[in-house]
């Protein structure tokens, strides 16, 4: 059950056990809304929110709350937003308290005639939405941070920090991959893979399930299909929201502050960043040339624990390993974005060497392309700097023979 319809319920032990957690969770992004909207000033807000729960929520009976009155709402009304109700009802209160005589004298930061102004809601509630959004974000990253130090994945963290928090928060550059493997002292490109997809899956989780908590559908099915509505509302707010505040460790705030453009946007593709330039597909095509091609090819055989280097120096490497291999690599270097991270050229690379190979050991060619046109790709992958001189020779001799072929 969620905890906005737990809190909505008439049976008081239920009650009592998510009504605390319930408003923890949604006092410090409501302050913020009255801070942000100019509807109160620091040092009013908490006491204005604590009215707020104590008048809405604690006083009336459990089925004229402001929670009962919102489920009996959305039951006619499924695409009712919560928060923007919350919001609204947050609003409304605060106008009230500054309407009432002895409030005013005992509030001087707004004067009477400013409350038609706080009248104004339909910018002001999508204005919390951007808020409840950052502050789910913050407590999704803490509760996934505090995971990966409590489960030894320290670097994972630190990995997803490099390609995803920093670029996004502080609107800056994400590190290549050689300045992240010579700073995390990583040396299998596979690691840098396994930590981005890892925390990514780990933040999906985390944030799904706190998601669930606040949606009130009353069925499972209704539930799930509310969480995921919810997910992509939420997650759309923060790709775009340019103001967010996330306190963590690692994040420099003073820095996100000054930019003013922080997001937080899980849809990027961190390829683009690790391997920028040439001397990026140096060092990742030097440390994977030495690494058992079934660790970045996803596949099981025989001579699975063949290196790049290996393969090409075997003195006549298995027609069904370079068919595998073949295969493998055009299937993965496909992906949208692949477990390891890796860019397409690196498999591009390997998928032509194996036609090579197979050409020159077996008389085969592995592909159904036309053979001028495989010349013209070996040759041109031939001249790129980030290869090594063995993998060129493969390639050159390769285009010559399927030139003539």
């Amino acid at each position: 059950m969620s905890i906005l319809r737990a809190v909505g319920r008439d049976q008081e032990t239920q009650r009592a056990r998510y009504l605390d957690r319930f408003c923890q969770t949604y006092t410090t992004p409501l302050v913020r809304f009255l801070i942000v909207t100019g509807k109160a000033a620091q040092e009013e807000a908490v006491e204005i929110v604590q009215d707020f729960w104590l008048k809405k929520i604690l006083e009336p009976k459990p089925e004229s709350n402001l929670i009962a009155k919102y489920l009996e709402f959305v039951v006619k009304n499924p695409d009712a937003s919560f928060r923007r109700y919350l919001a609204r009802s947050l609003s409304n209160h605060c106008i009230s308290l500054y309407q009432g005589p002895d409030e005013q004298r005992r509030r001087r930061s707004i004067p009477i005639e400013k409350t038609a102004e706080l009248a104004v809601e339909s910018q002001h509630e999508f204005e919390f939405d951007v808020i409840w959004a950052n502050h789910l974000l913050q407590t999704v990253l803490e509760s996934v941070r505090s995971e990966c130090f409590r489960k030894g994945h320290e670097t994972k963290w630190m990995i997803f920090v490099a390609l995803v928090l920093r670029p996004n928060l502080m609107d800056c550059e994400a590190e290549s991959y050689r300045v992240i493997a010579q700073r995390l002292q990583i040396g299998n490109p596979k690691e840098i893979g396994n930590g981005w997809i890892t925390v990514k899956r780990m933040f999906h989780r985390h944030f799904e399930l706190a998601i669930r908590d606040y949606v009130p559908s009353p069925t499972a099915n209704g539930n799930a299909q509310a969480s995921k509505r919810e997910v992509e509302e939420v997650m759309l707010y923060l790709a775009k929201a340019g103001k967010l505040q996330i306190q963590l460790p690692e994040i420099d705030n003073q820095e996100v502050s000054l930019t003013g453009r922080s997001r937080f946007d899980l849809n990027i593709d961190p390829r683009v960043s690790l391997y920028s330039d040439e001397s990026d597909l140096k060092n990742l095509w030097g440390d994977l040339a030495d690494l058992p091609l079934a660790d970045w090819l996803q596949f099981d055989h025989a001579s699975a624990l063949l290196s790049v280097r290996q393969l090409i120096s075997a003195p006549e490497p298995s027609l069904d390993f370079l068919r595998l291999v073949h295969r493998q690599a055009k299937v993965i270097g496909r992906m949208k974005t692949s477990e390891m991270v890796l860019p397409p050229k690196i498999f591009g690379a390997i998928y032509l060497i194996a036609i090579s190979l197979a050409k020159q050991h077996h008389g085969v060619n592995l592909s159904s392309s036309a053979p001028k046109r495989l010349s013209r790709q070996m040759a041109k992958y031939a001249k790129v700097t980030w290869i090594d001189e063995d993998a060129r020779k493969v390639l050159l001799s390769g285009s010559q023979m399927l030139k003539t072929a």
